[in-house]
């Protein structure tokens, strides 16, 4: 008899922490999305804050040094755009996982288009053609507003 109880009352323990982690696991998916959310709210700011740079760059009346690999303030300035649009794609991948699934689904094409402007960007700076870095700054504010109304939607 004593054997029964002790199997009934390890039975009725595993069942109960079961049943808790199951409804804390779940509490946390909900909670996971505001963060995600979040953090790409800053990764949006930080792009518009790139492109700031950028734009600041290319418009000052200032003698500049010319646009080319050889930049340092520019090599910077594509490296920090690239590196936000990486994080960028790592949290929708992350949204697509969970149920803030459409605001995952509202950003794709968006993240896709502001990672392909940056490797046009980049293939500027690398070939030194100012015209195009220009062309393609200013191509970089035009989705960076979208993104950023696109987000404010959802």
């Amino acid at each position: 008899m004593k054997k029964n109880k002790r199997v009934l009352l390890a039975l009725t323990m595993f069942c109960l922490f079961l049943f808790l982690y199951l409804g804390t696991a779940a509490q946390a998916q909900d909670e996971l999305c505001p963060q995600t959310v979040k953090e790409l709210q800053k990764r949006i700011k930080a792009v518009k804050n790139v492109y700031k740079g950028m734009h600041t760059d290319i418009s000052s009346p200032l003698p500049a040094s010319p646009i080319g690999r050889y930049n340092r303030h520019v090599n910077i300035l594509v490296g920090n755009l690239g590196h936000q649009v990486k994080r960028m794609q790592e949290l929708l991948v992350k949204v697509q996982g969970r149920k803030c699934q459409e605001i995952g689904q509202g950003l794709a094409s968006h993240i896709q288009k502001l990672q392909e402007t940056q490797t046009s960007i980049e293939a500027a700076v690398f070939d030194s053609n100012s015209k195009n870095y220009k062309k393609f700054v200013e191509i970089l504010g035009t989705q960076v507003k979208g993104l950023s109304t696109k987000f404010k939607k959802h």
